[in-house]
This record gives structure tokens, C-alpha cells and sequence, in this order.
């Protein structure tokens, strides 16, 4: 449940779960003007979440994304009005915790597995 800016490393661990934004959340990483390189784990992260061609543009350019462009980029799952936002987020969770918790458990796994098999 996201309301407002992201930047940084914050965003790496954003984009690695499911996530609902108030319309006016942004996403930035500006490690090119602090002069220092991001992790490849990072970049990773990145790049699971969406094409090269975003990730260049995140990580080379300082400019925010906004909720709406991440959602049209499958970055993030929903926006969601403010005022309306927690609840959404609850009950989103409430439905997951209504299924069975090995299986989701197991499910995790192999998507994080396969996440880092990235092509």
C-alpha cells in the first residue's frame, strides 16, 4: 500500500510484491546522479518487474514514474483511489489468507526460483 514517492531502493523492494498505489504515488531511482552503480540484485528486481528498455530509462534518468504509467507497464497491480485504498489492500490480503498456506508457500518459492532465472 503505497501512497506518495518511492525512490531508491525503496522501489527494488516495491516492485518485488504485490502492490496497490494511490494515483498519485511515484517511482524514481536515481543511482547514475549519485555517482554510484545499482546492485545487480537490484537491477534484477528491475528487471523481473518490467522491460530492459524501463529499466534503462528508471536508472538513467531521474524523472518519477507515476502510479498509472507503472500500472500500464505491469510494474504495479492496481491504482487505487486514496480514500479507498486501505480496504482494498485489506480485503486483497484477507483473500489470500483464505487459501491454503502450503500451497501459497510453495507457490512463492518457485516464482522466486524462477525470478532469478531470468533471461
Amino acid at each position: 500500500m503505497i501512497e506518495g514517492g518511492v525512490w531508491g531502493g525503496a522501489c527494488e523492494t516495491v516492485f518485488a510484491a504485490t502492490s496497490h498505489r494511490a494515483p498519485d504515488a511515484t517511482f524514481a531511482r536515481d543511482p547514475g546522479q549519485a555517482g554510484v552503480p545499482y546492485n545487480v540484485s537490484g537491477m534484477l528486481t528491475f528487471l523481473n518487474a518490467t522491460s530492459m528498455r524501463i529499466v534503462k530509462e528508471m536508472a538513467f534518468h531521474r524523472d518519477a514514474v507515476g502510479a498509472e504509467r507503472a500500472e500500464h507497464l505491469g510494474i504495479i497491480n492496481h491504482v487505487v483511489a486514496a480514500g479507498e485504498l486501505e480496504a482494498f489492500t485489506y480485503d486483497f490480503a484477507i483473500r489470500i489468507a483464505r487459501n491454503a498456506p502450503l500451497s501459497i508457500a510453495v507457490m512463492k518459492e518457485q516464482l522466486r526460483i524462477l525470478a532469478g532465472a531470468h533471461r
